[in-house]
């Protein structure tokens, strides 16, 4: 008998916390790009304007490659939130068009980081918790010239540090 309580306690303990995902991140997104740009930091209104759709061309004349999350991660819904002030699923459109801007998107941290190692004009974004160590052809970049370490994200000044009691929209 105590078995079989503990059994279905455990059940309901994973289904509660599948149903019911806690509403909190404390991280950093980092922004990275493929190894060989010659990009080493971008300001935060940069960043907005090329995920908007805004900026297409990096500043040597270059069409950007823009890596997204799929919809429903965690990581796209706090960089939407923090960076776009929009929902993860909001679509943007090109300057003076009624084209959407498109995105490629990937489903995984891995997908993310091999595209853009493999596309010198990517850029995408990652929480450092995701990363292993054993990434191979990517760089992360400074914001507005503030590279992500303990002391910058300590003292605030690292803008994609997430400290986020509720990422998910009322």
């Amino acid at each position: 008998m105590v078995f079989i309580v503990r059994k279905y306690t455990l059940l309901f303990v994973l289904l509660f916390s599948l149903l019911f995902p806690a509403n909190g991140y404390a991280g950093e997104i980092l922004i990275i790009v493929n190894k060989n740009s010659p990009l080493e930091d971008i300001s935060f209104t940069q960043l907005s304007k090329i995920y908007r759709g805004k900026n297409l061309e990096w500043d040597r004349g270059e069409r950007i490659v823009v890596v997204n999350r799929d919809v429903r991660s965690d990581v796209r819904r706090a960089f939407y939130k923090k960076v776009l002030k929009s929902r993860p699923t909001q679509k943007f459109f090109l300057s003076r068009s009624p084209i959407p801007f498109r995105t490629i998107v990937q489903k995984s941290i891995l997908g993310v980081t091999r595209f853009v190692a493999s596309e010198k004009n990517a850029i995408g974004y990652v929480y450092f918790s995701e990363l292993t160590g054993d990434e191979r052809g990517i760089k992360i970049l400074k914001v507005d010239g503030v590279i992500p370490n303990k002391a910058s994200i300590e003292n605030g000044m690292y803008k994609l540090s997430i400290i986020d009691s509720n990422l998910y929209w009322e």
